[in-house]
């Protein structure tokens, strides 16, 4: 059921929000307070959009504070991002007001004007960020001399963005996980030039950002291909953008740092290990003891020992994950998870988009939670036969470990598990190897796997939902053969078999209920089936015609990729209703 909220315009008094918010205590648009005192949850609208920021404040003297503006991953809602890093908590910035505010489906650094999503209006992200400064400057006694900018992956993105449109509105900038894009660049040449410090920070090691650079092919339209800049080349367009000498002053590890600028602004660059650039933290399963909220402090405050992190070699690289906290979540009850686990080869902030979970997430109340799999594809076939070599990358034991954090961080109640094709395949393996973790769990678009039934063997069963179009050119409703020379007869099995599994495993009989879905879908309908006397539910619907899609979210890939898109039911509204009734 919708919760509908009250809400107070932009042009509200102030003073009469803040009576409101403590004669109410509940969550509004604008200046919401939770029961955490230094924390709002706020709006501005843009675009016909409203546009939410979680912002935390911890100085009361009235003085004139610094702000710090911390952009998220696309996908992720500015509590997500806040949770990750926990800039808000850090000595160094408790003088600060520090905003976290959160993208609608993806920043709009000129991507979309440049053809890297499929559709949708271009959204105006730097009026949105110079609104909310703006907001918060009317509400706080911030310092506008001292804005600073963080921007991680996506948001890195974006920062570059903001860097080059609105210079004079920062201060000093750090970008994590992101190297410059040429579009990005192209827009910044005619943009006005105003020294700011500048960091960028890296992995050693990811598929998606070489330190070398390269072109990324959009999965969203595969005929139109973008460069990104390489490290030096990403650092050079900054030390020409504040006439700086082109040779690094100092070199300390691998940090080079340059400070022969105009105005003795500052340009660096921090190499950290590991791969999938993850923002590496005490808050994520964290092997190597780096800390790049400590990090990124430091060079904000102007720390000269920002670059001497002490880090332990692991062979475990770090992993990324993108966070939806709801904006009605305060902690003060508990509120379900729901795992998400994208299909190769996309991304969490990716499958956030394709799915639309999001959405369904702000409006019911529960966190959405979607993790990375190392190098985009979730390893479920270890240990068997045909699978990769992946004797460092065990997958259960990344879940397991990351939810048991969620658990030690938020107020959660019960965990629900869903996945699309790799990650549905994931998906199952994790419903028998975590007993216990997951109240139930939803499978779109995968189907059996060698090896399965012995990895469920004997183990409890959960409520399992199932989504397969009969027209997957994936993962194929008739199954994919193994090759001749394999043990196995099939690398994905066919969808009855792998029913005929889950069935037995549910301990449900062979016969079930049949239900016709109302069509109005081009060149598709849908047939619910839902098995009887089960131990276990087990309900599965075949998209007769359906490809490899997200049911009920059409447009965000190309047909190429998905084949026929079912739109008479939404897969994630469909998955929802499942697991709160399950």
């Amino acid at each position: 059921m919708l919760r509908r909220k009250l809400r107070f315009t932009l042009s509200a008094a102030v003073s009469f929000g803040v009576l409101m918010l403590i004669l109410l205590g509940n969550t509004l648009s604008i200046g919401t307070q939770y029961q955490e005192a230094p924390r709002i949850i706020a709006s501005v609208h843009v675009d016909g959009h409203e546009r939410f920021f979680t912002v935390y404040n911890n100085n009361t003297t009235g003085l004139p504070q610094p702000l710090l503006i911390v952009l998220g991953q696309s996908g992720m809602s500015g509590q997500g991002m806040a949770n990750l890093t926990e800039f808000h908590a850090q000595e160094a910035l408790q003088n600060f007001v520090v905003a976290y505010p959160q993208a609608i489906d993806f920043w709009n650094d000129g991507r979309v004007m440049n053809g890297f999503l499929p559709s949708g209006a271009p959204l105006d992200d730097v009026q949105y960020i110079e609104r909310m400064i703006d907001y918060l400057a009317g509400i706080y006694t911030i310092d506008l001399s001292q804005v600073y900018l963080v921007g991680y992956r996506d948001g890195g993105r974006m920062a570059y963005h903001l860097a080059c449109q609105r210079p004079q509105r920062f201060k000093r900038v750090a970008v994590v996980g992101a190297l410059m894009w040429e579009y990005i660049d192209n827009a910044c040449q005619t943009s006005v030039v105003s020294p700011l410090d500048m960091l960028i920070a890296i992995s050693s090691q990811s598929e998606d950002y070489p330190l070398a650079g390269g072109q990324y092919e959009s999965i969203f339209d595969g005929s139109r291909s973008f460069v990104f800049y390489s490290l030096d080349q990403s650092v050079d367009r900054w030390l020409t953008h504040n006439h700086c000498q082109a040779e690094a002053n100092q070199r300390i590890g691998t940090a080079t740092i340059n400070t022969s600028c105009t105005n003795g602004v500052t340009v660096a660059s921090y190499v950290y290990p590991g791969g999938e650039n993850a923002w590496v933290s005490p808050n994520r399963p964290n092997e190597s003891g780096l800390n790049l909220t400590q990090l990124v402090t430091q060079f904000l405050v102007g720390d000269s020992d920002w670059m001497n992190q002490p880090i332990v070699a692991s062979d475990h690289m770090p992993r990324n994950d993108v966070l939806y906290i709801p904006n009605s979540y305060d902690g003060s009850r508990a509120v379900p998870l729901v795992v998400m686990l994208h299909p190769s080869p996309l991304n969490g902030a990716e499958f956030a988009y394709i799915s639309d979970m999001n959405r369904i997430a702000e409006r019911e109340g529960f966190i959405a939670l979607y993790p990375e799999a190392l190098y985009r594809h979730w390893y479920y076939d270890r240990g068997y036969e045909f699978g990769a070599e992946t004797e460092n990358h065990d997958d259960t034991q990344y879940i397991t470990t990351l939810v048991t954090l969620m658990r030690s961080q938020l107020n959660i109640s019960d965990v629900y598990l869903a996945g699309m094709s790799s990650g549905g395949f994931m998906t199952q393996r994790l419903i028998c190897e975590t007993q216990g973790m997951f109240q139930a769990a939803a499978v779109i678009g995968a189907t059996a796997f060698p090896g399965l039934d012995e990895i469920c063997h004997e183990k409890d069963s959960v409520p399992l939902l199932m989504i397969h179009g009969t027209n997957d050119s994936d993962v194929p409703w008739a199954g994919l053969p193994a090759p001749e020379m394999s043990p196995y007869d099939y690398l994905t099995y066919p969808v009855q078999d792998t029913l005929a599994l889950w069935a037995a495993h549910n301990g449900c009989t062979t016969t079930f209920k049949l239900e016709h879905i109302p069509a109005s879908s081009p060149e598709t309908h849908i047939e619910r089936y839902e098995f009887d006397e089960c131990d276990q539910k087990l309900v599965f619907y075949a998209v007769v015609g359906g490809g490899h899609a997200w049911l009920g979210v059409p447009g965000r890939l190309p047909s190429h990729f998905s084949g026929n898109v079912n739109t008479d039911l939404h897969a994630s509204e469909l998955i929802w209703d499942f697991f709160t009734s399950s």
